[in-house]
């Protein structure tokens, strides 16, 4: 059982210490967090690398706080080409983080995907990015966080609304005025 819990917590370590250091602008202390895990169930296979949460999953670190209704966690195997990442799933499944300027990022969907390894976090399903008035709303996003590029679109799926096409609101006062958030 403790080596379950030590692969559990290298696996959460990383994935949520490469999400702190990779995005800029958030909150620097979150990755030096202690990661807390709240669910109904917890559950670990050795053998296939993966940790498992249902019921209500709650995971904060620092400014960071994600709920779900079950998330998976996979420990990379290098020689089986597996890279190490986080599967959140929800109705929807939440992200919410505070930036260093104070301002949230809130982002949602039916699936929250973090390849740890590549850096790079898709929202699928429904998926919504959000900070304070403005947001982007799509069926699928992928946000690369080294590079700091976003893709968005409409291939099929409700996420989009009748039009099929992807949505964005931008408040120009927050692009300029350094508004924090509430």
């Amino acid at each position: 059982m403790q080596s379950s819990i030590q692969i559990l917590r290298v696996s959460l370590l990383a994935a949520f210490g490469l999400l702190a250091a990779g995005t800029a602008a958030a909150l620097q202390s979150d990755s030096e967090q202690p990661i807390n895990i709240t669910s109904a169930t917890q559950e670990a296979d050795l053998n296939k690398n993966i940790a498992i949460f249902t019921g209500d999953v709650v995971i904060t670190q620092g400014s960071i706080e994600i709920h779900a209704d079950r998330v998976e966690v996979y420990k990379a195997v290098p020689e089986k080409k597996q890279t190490t990442h986080i599967i959140a799933y929800g109705k929807p499944a939440t992200f919410h983080q505070v930036q260093d300027d104070g301002k949230p990022v809130d982002a949602l969907g039916k699936k929250l995907a973090y390849d740890v390894d590549r850096k790079v976090v898709d929202i699928v399903g429904d998926g919504q990015v959000k900070q304070l008035n403005s947001q982007i709303n799509a069926e699928n996003l992928t946000y690369g966080l080294e590079k700091g590029q976003l893709t968005a679109n409409c291939k099929g799926g409700s996420g989009c609304g009748k039009t099929q096409r992807v949505t964005a609101v931008i408040d120009p006062k927050e692009m300029n005025s350094g508004k924090k958030g509430k």
